[in-house]
This record gives structure tokens, C-alpha cells and sequence, in this order.
């Protein structure tokens, strides 16, 4: 299913593409297209991913290795249109996940975007999962997220730390 920005994107290439003779969509790419948008706001998500942007490129990594696990997940880089009140969007996919996972650094834990995230989903009892990805004062933590362990990214390889994370969110 697309969702988010992927889904415009992708309905944006289907009005363009009809037009073409040659390559046209096949009949798949339309039933993609149409189901995932009679789907739109009603399907759920494994995690909402938070970070700062200067953590961007570590988010994006981790974004993509949760979906290949097949994970469902809510990254604002993905699920955002153009156009839209960025915010309200945030907090629709905060409601719309089952997990919080925060990524962990001192821009993320000073960022006012994130300590808004963060008061929004302890405000609706969001389960908060934390990743460590830059080294911090832990008592700079907001304090939704201080008493929780968090898994190692910095410290240990990805490829180890990351099985950690698949099974705190099963």
C-alpha cells in the first residue's frame, strides 16, 4: 500500500503516464493506486519515526531497513505532502502509530519539533521505543523518554543493534 507522499506521488505519475503511448501503466500499477487511496486514513502504522534534521541521513537508513523488514512506518520525509500544515500531519501520524520511536542526539533532544512529538504521543499513551544514535547528557532527556533504555546505534554496528529494535517493536 502507498501512503502519504509516496501515494501522491504515485497518483501524479499515474495521471501523466495515461497519457503516454508508449509505456503505459499496466493494470496493477492503477489497482495499486486505487486501493491504497479508498485506504487513505485508515490504515495504521507500525512506528513513527522522530529525529532531528541534522540526524536525517541515520533516520533515513533506519527508515528504510524497518520498512524492508516489513515494518509500516510514518517518516515525515515520505508521509508529507507539499502544501499541507506539517504539524497536524505530524500528529495525525503519531495517532496513527503504534510505536514512538525517537531517535536519540543532542539536536534531537534540544529540537522544539521533537520535545512537541515527544509531549504529543505521552499525551495519548504512545509506547516510546528510543534508538541512541549521537552521545548525550541523559539528564537533558525530555522526561517521557528519561526512564526508558534505549538501544545502542552509536556504539555498536547497525547491523547488530538492529535486530534489537525489530524485537522491541514485535
Amino acid at each position: 500500500m502507498l501512503r502519504g507522499h509516496n501515494l501522491e506521488n504515485a497518483k501524479t505519475w499515474l495521471r501523466l503516464s495515461d497519457k503516454r503511448e508508449l509505456n503505459p501503466p499496466l493494470a496493477l500499477h492503477k489497482e495499486l493506486i486505487h486501493v491504497s487511496e479508498a485506504a487513505k486514513g485508515q490504515l495504521g502504522t507500525d512506528i513513527f519515526l522522530s529525529y532531528s534534521r541534522t540526524d536525517g541521513d541515520f533516520a533515513r537508513e533506519l527508515n528504510t531497513t524497518l520498512q524492508e523488514a516489513g515494518k509500516t512506518t510514518w517518516f515525515d520525509q515520505e508521509s508529507i505532502s507539499t502544501g499541507v500544515d506539517f504539524e497536524k500531519e505530524i500528529f495525525k501520524g503519531i495517532d496513527s502509530a503504534d510505536n514512538f520511536v525517537f531517535v536519540i542526539s543532542k539536536d534531537a533532544v534540544e529540537s522544539e519539533y521533537c520535545e512537541r512529538e515527544v509531549n504529543y504521543a505521552a499525551d495519548n499513551s504512545k509506547r516510546f521505543i528510543t534508538v541512541l544514535h549521537r552521545a548525550i547528557d541523559p539528564t537533558t532527556m525530555p522526561d517521557a523518554l528519561r526512564k526508558i533504555n534505549w538501544i545502542d546505534f552509536k556504539d555498536i554496528a547497525f547491523d547488530k543493534s538492529f535486530p534489537e529494535l525489530v524485537q522491541a517493536i514485535e
